[in-house]
């Protein structure tokens, strides 16, 4: 009987010991996932204004060669803007994810009777 006991107690050690297991792996994948999005996120906003400027200087740029004039100012200051813009999006490090974080994830085994087998 005592060596049952012990047998059945072993096996939900072991038991535990992977869903413990399973349990972690889960959260280090969240929370990768979460830092990749807010990396993302922080992103975003440096990148879009710095697409605006160079658009804006291209934009100018096209139109002083068709004979436009534009004040010397406006663009110094968008010379000034660029390497700011970029140098804010070059220094935002966006943590990379593993290939199997967008995996769905797994459900656990189940037996027919809808119970765990231990």
């Amino acid at each position: 009987m005592a060596r049952l006991r012990k047998s059945r107690e072993d096996a939900v050690a072991i038991e535990r010991r992977k869903v413990v297991t399973e349990i972690e792996d889960s959260h280090a994948r969240i929370d990768r996932l979460r830092n990749h999005i807010i990396g993302l996120r922080a992103q975003s906003v440096p990148k879009y204004t710095l697409c605006q400027v160079k658009g804006v200087q291209e934009c100018i740029e096209t139109l002083i060669a068709k004979g436009t004039v534009v004040p010397e100012a406006r663009m110094k200051r968008l010379a000034k803007d660029r390497p700011i813009w970029q140098s804010k999006v070059d220094e935002i490090v966006v943590p990379e994810i593993v290939a199997n974080d967008l995996d769905p994830f797994q459900a656990p085994p189940r037996d027919g009777d809808g119970d765990t087998a231990v």
